[in-house]
Formats: C-alpha cells, sequence, structure tokens
C-alpha cells in the first residue's frame, strides 16, 4: 500500500482530525506501527473485529523547510520522524528542456506488474521460503552496521540520529530486498520480451531466494553514499535555528572574501536579513556563536565594555575550508551573474 502525500504537513495535521481534544497521539501510533508490518487486528465498536495479515504501508512525500523546522519542533519523541529515507535536493537550475527516455518510460511502467505476479517460492504448502544473501553479500551488510555504529559512537551525534541509525540494521534488509526483487521482476520482463526459453541459460533471472554480493554492494552504496548524506542534511534542516542560518551564511562570506578582518558594516551591507537596527542583537549574538567555535575574534573597543563592531578572521580557516571558500565564490559570482541577465532580459522584454 502506498501514502502519496503531496504536502506532509497537510498529512501531519490530518492527525486524529475527527477525536474530540486529540493531539494526534492514536494516527500516529498508527502509521508506527505500519512502519513494522506484521499482522493487526482492528475493533470496531459495535461492528465487531477483523485483523489485516500484513499492517504495512510506504509513505512518500514532499515537504519544505520551514513546515518541518514545526513539525519536528512540536513532535513528540516517538520516532516517526526517524522512520523516513530522506532527500534533501540542492538548489535547483532551469534544467534541460529535452525528450524524455521513452524506453527507460516503458520499462520502469512495465516493472509494478512485473513486482506484483513475484510470489515466493513455497516450502511446504502455505510456508513460503525466506531470501537469503549469499555468503559473500554479508560482508556489505556488516559494513553498513559498521558505519552506523561509527556515526553513532561520535560525541557530537544527536539522540534522534541515533535512533534513526538504529533502524539501519532492518533498513538495510528492506533496500536489498526490494533491490533483489527489481532485479528479478526486470530480467523476467526482459526474457518474456525476447523469448523466454530461448535465452541461454547465463542469462536467466536471478535465484528469488538468494540476494548476490552485487545487489547487497549496490545497496549498501546507496545507504552509505546516498541516505547518510541526506539524513545528516535533513538534520541539519529539521533542527536548525535562525541563528544557525545566519551564522552559516556569515561564515560562507567570511570564506568567500577571504580577507583577515570583517566588520558588522561589511555584514549589513551584504546581508539584508540582518540589516535592520532592531537586528543589532541578533547580530552580535551570530558573532559570538562564530567566535566560541574559533573562526573569528572580536576586536577591543576604545573604551572597553562596549560592543564590537569588527573582527579578526582566524587565518586557519582559509586553509582548513579552502575548497569550500572555492565553491562559495564560484556561488556567489554565479548568482550575481544570474541576476544581472535576469535583470538585462526583462529590460530586453524578456527576451535573452
Amino acid at each position: 500500500m502506498l501514502v502519496r502525500q503531496d504536502e506532509m504537513s497537510e498529512w501531519v495535521a490530518s492527525f486524529d482530525r475527527y477525536r474530540a481534544g486529540a493531539r494526534g497521539g492514536g494516527d500516529r501510533g498508527a502509521y508506527l506501527r505500519l512502519f513494522n508490518g506484521g499482522r493487526h487486528t482492528i475493533d470496531r465498536v459495535n461492528r465487531g473485529s477483523f485483523a489485516v495479515p500484513n499492517w504495512s504501508a510506504c509513505v512518500l512525500g514532499g515537504i519544505q523547510p520551514g513546515p518541518i523546522q514545526q513539525i519536528a519542533r512540536d513532535a513528540a519523541d516517538d520516532g516517526l520522524l526517524q522512520r523516513f529515507c530522506y532527500c534533501v535536493p540542492a538548489r535547483q537550475g532551469r534544467g534541460l528542456d529535452r525528450r524524455p527516455n521513452e524506453v527507460a518510460a516503458r520499462r520502469f511502467d512495465a516493472l509494478f506488474p512485473a513486482l506484483a505476479a513475484l510470489h515466493p517460492s513455497q516450502a511446504f504448502a502455505g510456508t513460503p521460503r525466506p531470501v537469503v544473501l549469499h555468503a559473500a553479500a554479508h560482508a556489505h551488510r556488516l559494513a553498513i552496521l559498521d558505519l552506523a555504529e561509527a556515526v553513532t559512537a561520535m560525541p557530537d551525534t544527536s539522540a534522534r540520529l541515533r535512533a534513526a541509525l538504529g533502524k539501519w540494521p532492518g533498513l538495510f534488509a528492506r533496500l536489498v530486498l526490494i533491490f533483489h526483487l527489481i532485479d528479478v521482476a526486470d530480467a523476467r520482463m526482459s526474457q518474456m520480451s525476447q523469448g523466454g526459453s530461448a535465452r541461454s541459460a547465463t542469462t536467466l533471472p536471478p535465484i528469488i531466494e538468494v540476494v548476490p554480493e552485487a545487489t547487497a554492494r549496490r545497496a549498501a552504496s546507496y545507504m552509505r553514499d546516498i541516505l547518510l548524506p541526506h539524513l545528516l542534511r535533513a538534520e541539519a534542516v529539521m533542527f536548525a535555528s535562525e541563528q544557525t542560518g545566519h551564522a552559516r551564511w556569515i561564515a560562507g562570506y567570511i570564506l568567500s572574501k577571504g580577507e583577515d578582518r570583517i566588520t558588522s558594516r561589511d555584514i549589513v551591507r551584504a546581508y539584508g536579513a540582518l540589516r535592520a537596527p532592531e537586528q543589532r542583537r541578533e547580530l552580535l549574538s551570530v558573532m559570538e556563536s562564530l567566535e566560541t567555535v574559533g573562526w573569528v575574534i572580536a576586536e577591543e573597543r576604545d573604551p572597553p565594555g562596549k560592543s564590537p563592531t569588527s573582527w579578526r578572521v582566524n587565518p586557519k580557516i582559509h586553509s582548513t575550508f579552502a575548497s569550500r571558500a572555492q565553491r562559495e565564490r564560484e556561488a556567489r559570482a554565479d548568482a550575481k551573474r544570474r541576476i544581472a541577465e535576469t535583470v538585462q532580459r526583462l529590460r530586453n522584454g524578456g527576451v535573452g
């Protein structure tokens, strides 16, 4: 079963909508059980009860940073957010206007009925055989367990992130099974389209009961190279404060300039979010946070005790974050170029 939500914030807001005085706890519990799967019995008052053989679903949707930050702040610490696999996209350009790959699209569409037609083999009547890892595939499972344990052991790893990584042993099993069944269904579909038994034995579909080493390697690579970076990025987005955003922007500005000194005047000229006079206290607080982590140090003022207006930049950050500084300079130059091009296009009546 697929629960598809274009706006996940609306989905969360709908929890216990029709229960007087409720705050979503009942529906949240039901969705938590959906993650685990297995048999579930539902009791209806005056209507009897019925059992669902496999109470499970896949929840798919999108959400903006602002709403998910609010949800993360208000949510009960029940592990619902830790059950998701996150995708936090980078800033997108206009994209490329091109003809879609129709062969790939047809192959993708045909995959779902092929998957639905798969059934586990039976050891005995009503007793399906389990799908197991090939002996060589276990190394990739152990590598994922080692990775999760290493990140969990880091002293600055939050309890939320530890809870999410605690589900990785089970998540690896789910993902490797999905990868494997897709391979099996796709291979069978390809075999049928090319004549079935006429194909050679070397191109037969994978055995459904055994996950090969190559599939386990791909699943482990997906978790290590894609899921983990996006999980860390989602953690930063969900629990970031407004001050964190200001500090990140100013840090990027310092790197892009490459100078050994920065003033409050430099910042307010370049950064509109802290330009208003009433934001002065916020600016000082952000600079204090950068001073705490060793990026800057406030210059003394005369008379002493007055709020600082200038800071010396730690020279080590320019060498430590040299590659990041180059990316910051390129990104800011590209943003200026695109703004100039847009303005020129508007002046020309919308013609590039």
